[in-house]
């Protein structure tokens, strides 16, 4: 096993007797992992990575980072001791200090005189913070494996797992299992003697509203990407590009070649498959025009069926459209030690139909009655389209919410509890509508865009960033979220279409490359689930094995495999949250508690 970071800290709760004490996290055995604290709070975590620092200070409080810090807004650009500084920030400023941090880590600072601990997950949501209660103790962790290893515990969380079949994600605070949870993105998580606390320190804001001309904007969004590139420069060490032939990482390839590093550049090929998702011919211009080294990793089905298992443990659970993420073994195999992305922050980007929808929603009219009545008929795209409009005018939220993989109905008859679904979607929309209330005093389009980051982004195309990333021994970097450029791009009035992006672009790139389509990127799996991955489908959803995970309906699952390999329907990513669900059941049911006995921690740990 791989420990990241992994501590416990014993809890006594309000107004009841003395909780048992922490489990004792085994001391290290084996060379490259080490602990550090003692006493209420201790850790495990994996030495001989920059991206893994820590601090102790003679009063017994101590820091844990896991990823990256790349300035401390007003303090310094370039942090010797990260872990020191972030201690001294939390001890002037309190959780507010962390607001200060341009970063894509995990933090835990464990005040020792107030006998408090603090694990918080940065503005971004890069990084990683999982935590869970047992026999007394929390134990938190940036690395939900870890706490399945300690922990016999094996219950989906059923409102996460009916998102996932929905949406094909899952929101913090859940996480796919009831008893572990996810710190949220500008939270953190404060444990002492009163108990557990999830508290925001910081959120989004479209305040004050910028008023420039498009000159001065052009000129101010080059300083502040050129800065985000700088700070987050890789000086001595390999670096790695994905490449997709969009704006976003063609500019991001122009800006390091800019600065003086020349990246290997990498960009997915999808085998049995010839369309849109496979970028290569845009990426290679794109390439080619910065200078810098390119290479197609190709991936095929074989690569799905024969690491499968892997893939889940590397995301630390199910996932979608993150799938061709998980094959980095190419850029691993290459010696880099940075992984650059250039995804940007898609809810900055509001499309005409939200605008149109979210104005539609002051109106006093019963948007969610009109929504039920169009949802039983849906015949046309037409309705389909009205739908969306009228769902973003009673939410507020973002037309990723309202495009089901699975809809309501489906989801419901493929459950062996239908009624599971209903009390699933309330649970949903309660936790939807807590997210969008943490924004109130914003206009409707950052409300909107603030859900998006903290439901969406950081938990589906973030974490398999970090995930995966981490996963291989990467330290990925995604310069269009430092926090100085993403407040600049939220304080302009939203335009569609990367406007700002793409003028900013045009000076540095031929207009092809500047003003080039959006796609989306992703493997082909209704593609290969009807042909050569047909076979393995149907021997991942055999009907024993679905009726062992008891979650499915088998005969009814075995009717969407008919319906998808014939070509009569299009259920390839159901079926495949169908078929990573399970295999993700079945992990869990084997790992959980795996290291709850001394012996087992000691012997593993490492």
């Amino acid at each position: 096993m791989t420990v990241r970071l992994i501590g416990s800290v014993s809890l006594r709760a309000r107004h009841e007797a003395p909780a048992a004490s922490a489990p004792a996290l085994a001391a290290p055995t084996q060379i490259g992992v080490r602990s550090i604290g003692n006493g209420p709070c201790s850790a495990l975590l994996r030495s001989g990575r920059p991206d893994i620092q820590s601090f102790q200070d003679q009063d017994g409080s101590f820091v844990l980072i896991d990823g990256e810090i790349f300035d401390i807004f007003g303090e310094t650009a370039r942090l010797r001791n990260a872990a020191a500084a972030v201690l001294a920030l939390y001890r002037l400023h309190g959780i507010e200090g962390f607001a200060r941090l341009n970063s894509n880590a995990a933090v835990a600072v464990w005040d020792a005189p107030a006998q408090r601990l603090i694990f918080a997950r940065d503005r971004t949501g890069l990084g990683l913070c999982y935590w869970m209660e047992r026999n007394g103790a929390i134990l938190f962790s940036s690395d939900l494996v870890s706490l399945l290893h300690r922990d016999d515990r094996t219950e989906l969380n059923s409102e996460a797992i009916d998102l996932f079949l929905a949406s094909g994600f899952i929101s913090s605070p859940w996480t796919s299992l009831r008893h572990i949870h996810k710190v949220p993105l500008g939270h953190c998580l404060i444990v002492d003697a009163q108990g557990t606390q999830l508290k925001r320190y910081w959120r989004q804001s479209g305040k004050p509203r910028l008023r420039l001309s498009k000159q001065d904007t052009i000129e101010r969004l080059a300083e502040l990407v050129n800065q985000a590139v700088a700070r987050q420069q890789s000086v001595g060490a390999r670096s790695g590009l994905l490449l997709s032939s969009g704006v976003d990482s063609t500019l991001l390839a122009a800006l390091l070649a800019r600065h003086g590093m020349k990246p290997d550049t990498f960009t997915f090929r999808y085998t049995h498959y010839e369309g849109k998702y496979n970028e290569s011919p845009g990426a290679l211009r794109a390439a080619q025009h910065c200078g810098l080294p390119h290479t197609e990793m190709f991936v095929g089905p074989e690569d799905v069926s024969s690491s499968l298992e892997e893939v889940l443990l590397r995301h630390q659970g199910p996932l979608t459209y993150g799938l061709h993420t998980a094959i980095l073994k190419d850029i691993a195999e290459s010696g880099a030690q940075v992984l650059y992305s250039g995804q940007g922050n898609g809810s900055l980007c509001p499309s005409t139909t939200e605008r149109f929808a979210l104005a539609l929603g002051h109106l006093p009219f019963p948007h969610r009655a009109v929504a039920r009545l169009l949802r039983k008929r849906i015949d046309s795209r037409r309705s389909q389209r009205l739908l969306r409009v009228g769902l973003i005018a009673a939410t507020g939220l973002n037309w990723r919410f309202h495009a089901p993989l699975t809809d309501d109905a489906a989801r419901a008859e493929l459950y062996l509890e239908p009624e599971r679904t209903e009390h699933a979607v309330a649970a949903q929309h309660e936790l939807f509508q807590s997210v969008i209330a943490q924004y109130d005093g914003e206009s409707d389009i950052d409300r909107m865009s603030g859900a998006l980051q903290s439901l969406y982004t950081a938990d589906g195309t973030l974490h398999w960033t970090a995930a995966f990333s981490r996963s291989y021994g990467l330290l990925p970097r995604c310069p269009y979220f430092d926090s100085d450029l993403i407040d600049f791009l939220y304080r302009l009035p939203r335009q569609t279409g990367k406007a700002e992006i793409r003028s900013y672009a045009s000076q540095l790139l031929p207009p092809d490359l500047a003003y080039a389509k959006k796609l989306g990127q992703t493997i082909p799996i209704s593609l290969w689930f009807r042909g050569p991955l047909a076979a393995w489908l149907r021997q991942q959803l055999d009907r024993d094995r679905i009726a062992a995970a008891g979650l499915f309906h088998p005969a009814r699952v075995q009717a969407l495999v008919d319906q998808h390999v014939s070509g009569a329907a299009d259920r390839g990513w159901t079926l495949w949250i169908i078929l990573v669900l399970t295999a993700w059941q079945e992990i869990v049911r084997r790992e959980a508690g795996r290291l709850l006995s001394a012996e087992a921690m000691i012997s593993r740990t490492g």
